[in-house]
């Protein structure tokens, strides 16, 4: 994609040192003029904590970021994710009082620091064959007078040769060509594509501090300036939620923007054929008391299977709990003519009182012989057994009832086995 510019003046001198963490005391004599709390006036303070919101431009509805406009993506200029991005027009100083700001309140202006800070962000594609000039996209915070209180500006600049230099500070310049110096060496990208400017607005010893941070499509971090601890910006006191996010110049006609985010995860979805999402089937209605029962649950490598007529516990389950042991002994003692290599199985179910359950275990591999714990020690159960399925009885108050009480409650450990059988 093409990014024209409406002005073709060269950049400013960029003054060239390591790239360091942006102190306050740093950046104080930077020429430009500190951004008016003015730009986006037209909305009231809030009295609530910051909105989480996600302007992606899939909506058909007016754009949520003023003056741009949305724009359908395909194969020569994707979306940052989904199916449309925004377009955003050429503005500057000298436009704002004509044609509006190009700005977003997110979900309204927040005089409220919330605990734990927040982040804002917004997607922006550098295209290899834009013109030489300059874009700067700010994140106001709010004062919790509902004033604004300061402003955190991302500068990137197309060199016209395919790079481009991406730096942080506090203000943009306000006159011609509206291009900001950087307040050190800038980060350098030279690969076409979607960028995230994210700042991260946190506390740090009660005052405000902000990471602004450049990250790739892939969302690996490229380079992250600080900016705060003015003694003006004390959290909480003087410090309050979200105020805008405003692209305060922009000499590039449709700079394509899209997944502007307040404290919200960033979309990743592609755009793919529409599909028809598949109807939720309907829900079946609880089994009442009285009625017959079923339930199927994973119990380590098994799959139990139980089935009775529902009792009048509190709950409506079935199966009231169920514990897998790995090694039966733990339970009892072993009989020495058996291999236990299937695990112990217990749970206790919900029955009508007196009343016959069946219970149908799916092994991996066949046993041949099923063991209960009764009265303290592990006996043969009978069962059937067909393959890697057993299948047996448990009758309320019975002999495979552990309370051996008629309560409406089963409680039933057993553990499957392997015992030699000899013919001769």
């Amino acid at each position: 994609m093409t990014i024209t510019t409406r002005s073709s003046s060269p950049l400013e001198t960029m003054r060239r040192r390591p790239l360091a963490m942006l102190a306050a005391a740093g950046l104080a004599g930077l020429a430009g003029t500190a951004i008016a709390a003015s730009a986006t006036a037209v909305v009231a303070a809030e009295d609530g904590a910051p909105a989480p919101i996600v302007v992606g431009f899939e909506s058909e509805e007016t754009s949520d970021v003023n003056l741009v406009e949305r724009v359908a993506a395909d194969d020569a200029m994707p979306a940052a994710a989904g199916c449309f991005y925004g377009a955003a027009p050429v503005t500057n100083y000298s436009t704002h009082g004509s044609d509006g700001f190009v700005n977003t309140a997110y979900a309204g202006y927040s005089s409220v620091y919330p605990e734990g800070g927040y982040t804002a962000s917004a997607d922006f594609y550098l295209a290899a064959d834009a013109e030489q000039g300059q874009f700067s996209w700010s994140h106001g915070v709010n004062g919790t007078d509902g004033v604004h209180q300061r402003d955190f500006i991302f500068h990137a600049g197309s060199t016209g040769s395919g790079t481009w230099n991406v730096g942080a500070s506090y203000s943009a310049t306000t006159t011609d060509p509206y291009v900001t110096s950087y307040p050190v060496e800038p980060l350098t990208i030279s690969t076409e594509g979607w960028y995230t400017f994210q700042h991260t607005i946190r506390d740090q010893d009660g005052l405000l501090y902000v990471d602004l941070t450049v990250l790739d499509d892939a969302g690996a971090t490229l380079a992250e300036w600080t900016l705060g601890g003015q003694e003006a910006d004390v959290i909480a006191d003087a410090v309050g939620g979200n105020r805008y996010g405003w692209l305060v110049n922009n000499p590039f006609a449709g700079l394509p923007i899209d997944n502007v985010l307040l404290d919200s995860a960033r979309p990743t979805d592609t755009c793919g054929p529409e599909t028809t999402p598949e109807p939720s089937p309907e829900p079946e209605a609880p089994v009442e008391e009285g009625e017959p029962a079923a339930e199927q649950i994973a119990m380590g490598d098994a799959e139990v299977t139980f089935e009775a007529t529902l009792g009048d516990h509190p709950s409506g389950e079935l199966v009231l709990s169920s514990e897998y042991t790995e090694d039966p002994a733990t339970i009892g003692d072993l009989p020495s003519d058996a291999q236990f290599s299937f695990g112990a199985f217990s749970y206790e179910l919900n029955v009508a009182e007196a009343s016959t359950a069946t219970v149908t275990i799916v092994t991996e591999t066949p046993a041949n012989t099923l063991f209960k714990f009764i009265d303290g020690e592990w006996s043969e159960y009978p069962a059937e057994f067909d393959g890697t399925t057993i299948t047996f009885e448990l009758t309320d108050g019975g002999a495979g009832d552990l309370d051996g009480e008629v309560n409406g409650v089963i409680v039933d450990p057993v553990a499957p086995a392997l015992v030699a059988t000899f013919t001769g």
